[in-house]
């Protein structure tokens, strides 16, 4: 049986760290990408879930996955994203 490999993102502080300084250097950015009016709650809902999944980010899907549900996107809908598995 072939070895598997760990692939999941795990966290250290200087991980965690960065990450935030990412999200504090760039939130006025990320604030004006959220409040924008030609993207829906839930179109952006939908890419943040969908790019906290492919980076493997288990915090970050869990809370976008919630805001996805929030904004009106269907729980079975979440899921599929959450597999990366599209119609």
């Amino acid at each position: 049986m072939p070895e598997q490999k760990f692939t999941r993102r795990i966290f250290t502080a200087t991980l965690l760290f960065n990450d935030f300084g990412f999200l504090f250097k760039n939130f006025k950015n990320i604030r004006r990408v959220s409040k924008n009016k030609k993207i829906s709650k839930a179109f952006f809902e939908k890419i943040m879930t969908i790019v906290s999944t492919v980076n493997g980010c288990v915090y970050c899907q869990w809370f976008h996955a919630k805001k996805s549900i929030a904004s009106g996107i269907s729980s079975n809908e979440v899921k599929n994203m959450l597999n990366l598995q599209f119609q």
